[in-house]
């Protein structure tokens, strides 16, 4: 029943953004307002189904326009977020990813746009599969992200996430964290030469926190904790007094795998002490 609860939330995508010559920066939709649209047409191209738009900028005729044309299968709102511009897939042209929301509480997808050399078309695009509830100051504060990571992704007035190049291979990789009914995770993403992939895996779907950023050694410490019943399966090898398990892993980037691999884990253990109200670690 959870399940089918958090997917008849999960709705929709949005999307905008405009260059700044002072480098990359998160464009709320309000500033696109005075950008003219020189046209919105679609063009046929024999040799492929992808459709070019002439535009001055992504603004939101645009954007709605293409949601509804080219994502409608992805897509049930056409409301656009917020956009940023950034160096995502090496075109060497500008790059905009659109984030697209639903009634104001769910980011649903989003989209990379990629212009040709005149900035005066959209020649390609690749969704990227993200959603995600509005946060709270409390979510905010539980993701652990710091400018360390790159520019902050700002929604509703929260940090959802950082974007730059902190493995430093030329390319910027999106750091999002999502919230949902059922879980809070992080979800790293950089593009592979053909989609937007994960670049990263975690040992349980539970609640996680970034605990520590080194930017010198490219690694990222990630803690992953949780309650449970003893008698789950996954956990059947604990103490039997055991109430929370608190797994922190360390990743490094691998760029042969174009992947963060794990470092090291530290896991510790935890029960409850009735006489002091608390949790008190295992010590084995």
């Amino acid at each position: 029943m959870k399940y089918f609860l958090f997917f008849l939330i999960i709705a929709t995508l949005y999307s905008g953004c405009e260059k700044k010559s002072a480098g990359i920066e998160q464009i709320h939709i309000d500033t696109l307002a005075s950008i003219p649209v020189v046209s919105i047409e679609r063009v046929e191209n024999d040799t492929s189904q992808d459709l070019v738009y002439l535009v001055q900028g992504l603004q939101p005729d645009f954007l709605n326009t293409y949601a509804g044309t080219v994502l409608g299968s992805k897509l049930s709102s056409d409301v656009t977020a917020f956009q940023i511009e950034g160096n995502f897939t090496n075109s060497g042209n500008r790059e905009i990813i659109a984030f697209f929301e639903e009634r104001s509480k769910v980011i649903s997808g989003a989209c990379c746009f990629i212009m040709d050399s005149s900035e005066e078309k959209v020649v390609d695009h690749y969704y990227i599969d993200f959603i995600s509830l509005a946060f709270e100051q409390s979510d905010e504060e539980m993701t652990g992200l710091s400018e360390d990571l790159g520019k902050h992704i700002i929604w509703k007035n929260r940090v959802i996430g950082c974007f730059g190049d902190f493995n430093r291979n030329g390319k910027d990789e999106i750091y999002l964290f999502r919230l949902s009914g059922i879980n809070f995770r992080p979800y790293f993403y950089e593009f592979n030469g053909k989609e937007f992939a994960e670049i990263i895996e975690f040992p349980m779907e539970i609640q996680t926190t970034i605990v520590d950023i080194n930017k010198e050694e490219v690694v990222i410490a990630i803690m992953q904790k949780t309650s449970f019943r003893i008698d789950d399966p996954p956990f059947s090898w604990l103490p039997p007094e055991t109430n929370l398990i608190e797994m922190t892993n360390s990743y490094i980037w691998n760029e042969a795998a174009k992947q963060y691999e794990v470092l090291s884990t530290e896991t510790k253990l935890f029960h409850w002490n009735i006489d002091i109200e608390q949790l008190e670690e295992i010590v084995q």
